[in-house]
């Protein structure tokens, strides 16, 4: 993935949560891969006062650096390809209900969105990408999905919460 030139960073961080998920999604589908906050064992998670857990991921490396404040200063960025994420990732957030934030840009407030969301928004990208594919990622549903007609919905928001290392 080509590096962000300043203007496109000084950009990015000055869009809305809306336009950043979107981007961040049309930036992922495209790269097939994502990064996010890693200090040995330790991912960026943030959990909710209802027990709620939120990763978080970022569409470019230097965004994802540059949310390595505070209480993940130690972190460091790490790219994670698309399909390592439906592999490793997705079925155990699916079983869980572990949620996703999307770009978080400090001070801009986030999105957060279910597995099933963040799936379905990248497969709706993916396919614009290349309309005579529909079925663009792995899926770990039962029933085939060829042919199935992809719609886009909006990303639930979530309460604000409080940041943990975990």
């Amino acid at each position: 993935m080509p590096e962000l030139s300043d203007e496109e960073f000084l950009h990015i961080l000055s869009m809305d949560r809306d336009e950043c998920y979107a981007y961040s999604i049309e930036t992922i589908a495209a790269s097939s891969q994502m990064w996010w906050l890693r200090h040995d064992n330790n991912y960026a998670i943030q959990k909710t006062a209802d027990g709620g857990r939120h990763l978080h991921i970022w569409p470019h490396c230097r965004l994802a650096e540059n949310a390595a404040t505070k209480q993940w200063e130690n972190f460091t960025s790490t790219t994670l390809e698309l399909g390592d994420f439906y592999r490793l990732w997705y079925p155990d957030m699916l079983q869980t209900g572990q949620r996703i934030i999307v770009c978080f840009i400090e001070g801009h407030g986030f999105l957060s969105v279910t597995a099933e969301k963040l799936d379905e928004d990248l497969r709706y990208a993916r396919s614009s990408l290349n309309p005579l594919r529909i079925d663009v990622v792995p899926s770990f549903e039962n029933k085939p999905r060829v042919g199935r007609r992809l719609t886009k919905s909006k990303p639930l928001y979530n309460k604000p919460m409080k940041s943990e290392v975990e």
